[in-house]
């Protein structure tokens, strides 16, 4: 679990997922956007406590 993120960090699920970059912080809330390589992008805001440092173990 991450207990501080700004926009522009790399960050991913904890339970897995693609790489996702962090756009907009507020408060707990962290809106990600991603390409999952495959034609596929999204963007949506998390709770921080489910983000972790993208390709941490």
């Amino acid at each position: 679990m991450l207990a501080k993120v700004w926009p522009g960090n790399r960050v991913q699920l904890a339970s897995g997922g693609p790489e996702m970059t962090v756009m907009d912080v507020a408060g707990d809330q962290v809106t990600c956007w991603w390409d999952a390589g495959d034609g596929t992008t999204g963007k949506h805001t998390f709770d921080l406590a489910l983000l972790t440092c993208y390709g941490a173990r």
